[in-house]
């Protein structure tokens, strides 16, 4: 075992003799720099690397340790101000107080030699964990460096679109890019087949129309359609490597075929002017965000201020207005408008969130016109003159999902005003937005919803249900979340209690079960590859609130004896603790089994690994 030196850092630097003595050496006093008199203590041994990949356990991530190390600086230096600033506790006692007896002076002297000592542990302490956390921002970047190489589509440079691309590329050099015609209606057919309910801002038998238009004369086609075909190509690239399915022909390019996608689709935008008004161009900006999205499981601030341009554009352009006299559109473009403006307001609304930010577009002064819920078929294109009749929302269509998703966003959105609100909500008012909540979830049509798997449901349908359930669970945790905890204080909270912590443990389930192998669309996998950032997230707040709720009910915030025991149950109609206990260590089993594919994985498999061993 390494050796402490017994001196402080100066006196050991000029070679004196250290009496060690607190705050600072007599040295350090003589010379009016107690701040700079430390003492040696022992770091924290590193563990041995067992392989080549670095150890995820016990990691303080930078965000944590900067601001932890700027606290304890600013403890020490107020403990040893404090100190320094000590006057003798016989200072300005009158001569009878000196001359009393004999027992006050040695109660006296064993009170400096009790504070002596409390001192010193102090110090010690603050050097213990200045040298831990020193030690672990050094294996944090070790970490880091090992991991992000490792992430998927880690390629992919910066956001080109927002900095500008690096060179204006000529629409010639821009339609080289394009693939063959047959590896297009492969790639296709994939992105219609594959589409993800949201994304039904494009009418596909009208795109269709308009890519056979494009084959015969190139030349007539804009700059802005050619970058949707470029958006689409990417996202079908994206979508054979979440599914591992290369074909033939593209096996092991499409990582460097998104990629290229990527960068045309950008070209595309500049060389067209994207701060112009052009037709398709918020069509192409919002599949470029999708392919941005969808590209890393980690949250990602230039996805959300993607988003915000491109909700600028599309204001600018009118999409916010329900009626719009100016423009003399069609029925049908108007129906695509608002499909559009759908999707970009529960984007805004997610993102905002998981950036904890408020939303960018106000949600009372710009009040959205949904789309009608329809079905694509022959009557609605674009040269028809009416729209088909709208079906009731139970009924499932296309645009049914986003339809849905749009309307449990708001309603997220409202539980958030309701939150934030000075001064806080009541119970009435709670309770009346708990069943509004529910009831826009009840209205969501069967086909979309949670139920038992069947073989025949596709990935992105099943994606796609659990996504809509996790929309409405994390709505319940949040407008619940404010009086978690206060039922042994008031009964009446009981319910706000049992509700958030039980939306929460939904919301970790649908975790597991996505991690279980599950035969859909006639074969077996995992919904794991379908994860988001988002979904990442709402496991991430779930667990948050579980631990939050057990660190105190077991009596571990400081609170003098706990509220009961692990593995009690309660007998209020709350989860026991053991049951969500065992939720959290599920979840840091899960986070660590993806901790490879995102950096955000990683970090929540080290610190729910933490808390749940707690």
């Amino acid at each position: 075992r390494a050796r402490i030196p017994p001196s402080c850092w100066p006196c050991r630097r000029r070679k004196l003799k250290c009496d060690r003595g607190l705050p600072a050496c007599s040295n350090c006093v003589h010379r009016g720099n107690i701040t700079a008199c430390q003492y040696a203590s022992a770091r924290p041994s590193t563990p041995t690397r067992q392989s080549s990949s670095p150890s995820t356990s016990d990691v303080v991530p930078p965000e944590v340790l900067g601001p932890a190390l700027n606290k304890l600086a600013n403890l020490e230096r107020i403990v040893l101000e404090l100190v320094s600033n000590q006057k003798p506790r016989d200072e300005g006692r009158d001569e009878q107080d000196t001359h009393s007896s004999a027992l006050p002076a040695v109660q006296h002297w064993t009170r400096q030699s009790v504070d002596e000592a409390r001192w010193d542990s102090v110090f010690h302490d603050i050097q213990e964990v200045r040298a831990y956390l020193h030690a672990q921002h050094e294996r944090y970047e070790e970490n880091n460096k090992a991991t992000l190489p490792l992430l998927p589509f880690s390629e992919d440079p910066a956001p080109t679109l927002l900095l500008g691309s690096s060179r204006n590329a000529s629409r010639a050099e821009i339609v080289l890019g394009l693939p063959s015609k047959e590896s297009c209606d492969v790639m296709i057919a994939r992105f219609f087949s594959h589409l993800y309910p949201p994304l039904y801002i494009l009418h596909e038998l009208s795109f269709r129309n308009q890519y056979e238009h494009f084959w015969q004369d190139p030349d007539s086609t804009t700059t802005v359609w050619i970058a949707v075909l470029f958006a689409i190509l990417r996202i079908a690239s994206l979508d054979y490597l979440r599914e591992d399915d290369e074909p033939t022909h593209f096996k092991g390019k499409c990582q460097g075929l998104a990629v290229a996608y990527r960068q045309r689709l950008a070209d595309c935008l500049v060389h067209a002017d994207y701060l112009q008004p052009h037709e398709f161009l918020i069509e192409a900006l919002i599949l470029h965000q999708y392919g941005e999205y969808v590209s890393s499981r980690d949250a990602k601030s230039s996805i959300w201020v993607l988003t915000g341009t491109i909700i600028r554009l599309a204001m600018r352009m009118g999409y916010h207005q329900s009626s719009q006299p100016t423009l003399c559109q069609s029925p049908f473009k108007a129906e695509m408008r608002r499909r559009a403006w759908a999707y970009l307001r529960q984007s805004d609304i997610m993102m905002s969130f998981q950036m904890g930010l408020p939303s960018m577009v106000d949600l009372h002064s710009q009040p959205i016109d949904l789309p009608r819920n329809m079905h694509d078929d022959d009557t609605f294109h674009e040269g028809c003159s009416t729209l088909a009749p709208v079906q009731p929302d139970s009924e499932p269509t296309k645009i049914s999902y986003l339809i849905a998703k749009t309307k449990l966003a708001f309603g997220f959105a409202q539980a958030l005003v309701e939150v934030n609100r000075k001064p806080s909500i009541d119970c009435q008012r709670l309770l009346e937005i708990d069943r509004e909540l529910r009831q826009t979830y009840e209205a969501v049509p069967e086909y979309y919803k949670l139920g038992r798997l069947q073989s025949q449901d596709s990935f992105v349908l099943c994606s796609a249900r659990f996504s809509l359930a996790a929309i409405h669970y994390k709505s319940l945790c949040v407008i619940h979340s404010h009086f978690i905890g206060r039922e042994t204080k008031d009964s009446k909270h009981l319910y706000s209690t049992k509700v958030c912590l039980t939306s929460a443990l939904s919301i970790l389930r649908m975790q597991a079960t996505q991690d279980q192998v599950l035969s859909i669309d006639g074969r077996f996998g995992k919904l794991t590859n379908y994860q988001t950032s988002l979904a990442i997230h709402d496991y991430l707040l779930a667990a948050a609130i579980i631990s939050t709720y057990l660190f105190f009910n077991l009596g571990l915030g400081g609170t003098s004896t706990p509220r009961t025991s692990k593995t009690s149950t309660s007998s209020q109609g709350l989860p026991s603790n053991m049951e969500m206990i065992k939720a959290l260590g599920n979840s840091a089993r899960i986070f660590h089994s993806t901790r490879d594919q995102s950096v955000d994985a990683w970090k929540a498999a080290d610190v729910l690994g933490v808390i749940s061993k707690r």
